[in-house]
This record gives structure tokens, sequence and C-alpha cells, in this order.
């Protein structure tokens, strides 16, 4: 299945595993986990929190160093809809609802 958007086509296939193990889920709101380099009362289980994000689906881009087509995961701030390209260990599901992006011009 291919979303047709505005910013062109997003596969619409679960090839990618968030903290749990469990493929990620279109629309759903992750946090992204860093390892932490710090061990005390309050981390939680080595790793921080960092930003939280929706995930979008994915899109195939070309990869100049390989001259393969690749599989791209994209994802969305949690708040602007915007594209952004997180940095992360992990991704935590946070229990919130499941939003279509077609909803937010994808």
């Amino acid at each position: 299945m291919v979303l047709n958007t505005d910013k062109g086509n997003i596969k619409m296939k679960n090839q990618f595993l968030d903290h749990d193990g469990k493929p990620l889920i279109i629309g759903a709101l992750y946090c992204c986990l860093e390892v932490s380099d710090k061990l005390d009362e309050y981390s939680d289980g080595g790793f921080d929190e960092g930003d939280l994000v929706r995930y979008v689906g994915i899109t195939s881009v070309f990869d100049v160093h390989t001259q393969q087509m690749r599989d791209h995961k994209v994802f969305a701030d949690a708040d602007t809809w915007e594209e952004v390209r997180p940095i992360y260990y992990s991704l935590l599901l946070q229990n919130a609802g499941i939003v279509n992006p077609k909803l937010h011009g994808w």
C-alpha cells in the first residue's frame, strides 16, 4: 500500500521495530530514546528521553554511496507535523492516540 501525499509517495509497510521489538505503527507517537552516559536513580535503564515524533511511514531514497535505492523512515514533529530527522537509539511507543498522517498534509 502506498500513501500518495504532497511530499511524494510513502510506502505504508512496517519493517522497522520499536524499543519493545514491535513494528512501528503509522501515525503513532514515539519518544526518542538515547543511550545515557549517566546511571543514577533518575535514569531509565540507561536511556535518556528525547524528542517526541510521529511515525509517518517509509519512502525510498537513492543512496549515493551504494548507488542503490533504500528504505528511509519518515517522521514528523509531534506538534507541528513538519518532517524531522530525529536522532535516537530506540523509539518508545507512547500511550497516545493514533493519528492518520493524511489529516496533516502527508
